[in-house]
């Protein structure tokens, strides 16, 4: 009985934690991002890169350095600096 206790909880709070972060609306916040970078629109991909940022604790890295070349793109260094 104590050891089902213990994973009932374990898998409720496992539960929890991945509802706080949303995978499914950080990929598709990246993805636009992507598919405006690549098509030269700044400004549109700086501001879906930060929509998808806040959907998940930690973003990837590779998603950082494309937002950091996004920053860089509309000379925005202070800002690049920061993230």
């Amino acid at each position: 009985m104590d050891k089902r206790y213990l994973s009932t909880v374990a898998l409720i709070l496992l539960l929890i934690s991945c509802k706080e972060t949303n995978y499914i609306k950080y990929y598709q916040n990246i993805n636009e991002a992507r598919y405006y970078f690549f098509n030269q629109d700044y400004k549109n991909a700086q501001v879906f890169f930060e929509n998808g940022f806040k959907k998940v604790n930690k973003p990837y890295d590779i998603d950082e350095m494309f937002y950091a070349a996004c920053l860089m793109k509309r000379g925005k260094k202070n800002e690049q600096l920061k993230s």
